[in-house]
């Protein structure tokens, strides 16, 4: 899996710092695909060093941690479960924890996210998954 203009270089650093600003200190991230979590905390390592990174794989472990304290940073996957997505449980977010930067991350096209988040009252930037065959 990949995503969609990321790489660890220079410039997806300052892409990065330039969006989310650069004193990130918590991060969390809402995946429950295995192999893109490892990747998106990889990534946020590698541009956020010194950040504590926490990780869910559902909306229940997600609220957990949101519940708990406030982060600096929120990447979650649009699509969590059948009944809820990654723009419902940013909008919890964003109501308790209105300082906090959302991104969602999705395989589906920044056209149909832009749609769905049409009537959302805080819509998070997006960054879209690509699959490509090696």
């Amino acid at each position: 899996m990949e995503f969609t203009g990321w790489s660890l270089n220079r410039e997806c650093n300052e892409y990065w710092e330039y969006t989310f600003g650069s004193d990130i200190k918590k991060v969390i991230i809402v995946e429950d695909d295995p192999d893109s979590a490892r990747y998106l905390e990889t990534l946020v390592n590698r541009i956020y060093p010194e950040a504590l990174i926490l990780m869910a794989n559902s909306p229940s472990e997600a609220r957990d941690l949101f519940n708990s304290a406030p982060c600096d940073l929120a990447i979650v996957d649009f699509i969590l479960s059948d009944t809820e997505t990654g723009l419902d449980l940013c909008q919890e977010i964003h109501q308790r924890w209105p300082d906090a930067k959302l991104l969602i991350v999705s395989s589906i096209s920044s056209y149909q996210f832009y749609d769905l988040a049409e009537f959302a009252h805080t819509v998070p930037d997006f960054i879209e998954k690509t699959t490509h065959c090696r």
